[in-house]
C-alpha cells in the first residue's frame, strides 16, 4: 500500500508509461478512416494516437490534455483505488473545485469548438476531460454517432454534427 510520495511517484510515472500490450479492436481503428486525428501531445495520449493509427497525420495540441490528478494529503498509507478516489473527490468537492470545474468546461467548449472546425474528427485521450468535451459537443450541436467503442484499456466515442 503506497503512501503520499509514493501515490505522487506513481501517478507521475503513469502519464509517462506505455500502454498495456494488445491491439485496440478493429471498430476502434475504423474510427479514424476519413477523419482528422487528434489527441493531447501528452506522452500516453500520443501513443495510444500512434498505436491506434501509426501513419495518421496527428494534431497533437495542449487544449486536449487530461486533467491533473491533484494528490491528497493524507497520512499513511492506503490502497492506491482509495488514493485515486481521494484525488478525485478532492478535485471535485474541495473549496477551489466549483473553479476548477468551470476552468475545465470552459477549455473542453473551446476544445469542442475547435474540433467542430476540424470535423470529421477523431480525438484520442484519456480520462475526465474527454467526458467534458463530449457533453461540450452535445451542447454545441453534435450528437453520439453510434455506442461508445471499448476494449480493454481502449475506448471511443464518435460525435457528428446533427
Amino acid at each position: 500500500m503506497p503512501d503520499r510520495e509514493q501515490f505522487v511517484a506513481f501517478c507521475a510515472a503513469y502519464e509517462k508509461s506505455g500502454l498495456a500490450p494488445g491491439d485496440p479492436q478493429p471498430g476502434l481503428a475504423a474510427l479514424c478512416e476519413g477523419m482528422r486525428l487528434l489527441a493531447s501531445p501528452a506522452p500516453r495520449a500520443r501513443r495510444s494516437a500512434l498505436r491506434l493509427a501509426p501513419e495518421g497525420d496527428w494534431l497533437f495540441a495542449p487544449i486536449f490534455r487530461e486533467e491533473a490528478m491533484v494528490p491528497p494529503v493524507l497520512p499513511g498509507r492506503w490502497p492506491l483505488p482509495l488514493w485515486l478516489a481521494a484525488a478525485r473527490g478532492r478535485e471535485l468537492w474541495s473549496g477551489g473545485a466549483a473553479a476548477q470545474r468551470e476552468a475545465l468546461r470552459r477549455r473542453a467548449e473551446q476544445a469542442a469548438r475547435m474540433l467542430a472546425d476540424h470535423a470529421p474528427c477523431l480525438l484520442v485521450g484519456h480520462g475526465w476531460f474527454n467526458r467534458a468535451l463530449g457533453a461540450a459537443l452535445i451542447r454545441q450541436g453534435f450528437r453520439a454517432d453510434g455506442p461508445a467503442h471499448a476494449s480493454g484499456p481502449w475506448s471511443a466515442r464518435a460525435y457528428r454534427p446533427a
